[in-house]
């Protein structure tokens, strides 16, 4: 949710965010982390570029060195993996992202909202409820 706070970023583009291609994260004293979409990998095609808030970067660089290797055995290329070090699917992503909106005020840009929006609305309308199930989401029948 952090990212998100800081850099807009559409679901797809935060689903597929990885270490060494997206986000470059630096430890030094006062160096800059960056994360950085290109044109190809964007809906407008325009390449998108953010310096990462000292704060942010910190959670990450801790999530990526310590906490994903104590559950999945080896840093995670990805920023979203499952405990088995698989990509997470993004209908995942976003129950989880819905999940954190839901326990208390967040903030986060327009298109990450509608996206879970959207998915509130589908799930609101149809009889049988979505849920994730592993690393996609599941139908109950």
């Amino acid at each position: 949710m952090a990212i998100l706070s800081y850099m807009p970023l559409r679901l797809q583009n935060l689903t597929a965010l990885a270490f060494g291609i997206h986000l470059f994260m630096r430890e030094e004293a006062r160096a800059i982390s960056t994360m950085s979409l290109s044109a190809g990998e964007v809906k407008n095609r325009s390449e998108l570029a953010f310096d990462i808030p000292p704060h942010v970067a910190k959670m990450l660089i801790e999530y990526r060195d310590r906490i994903a290797p104590k559950v999945i055995g080896h840093r995670p290329e990805r920023l979203f993996v499952n405990v088995d070090g698989t990509p997470k699917c993004q209908e995942t992503v976003a129950w989880l992202i819905t999940r954190c909106l839901e326990s208390g005020p967040v903030s986060c840009s327009h298109h990450t909202s509608f996206a879970i929006s959207a998915r509130k609305s589908c799930s609101m309308l149809s009889p049988a409820a979505s849920k994730p199930s592993g690393n996609c989401w599941a139908t109950e029948a």
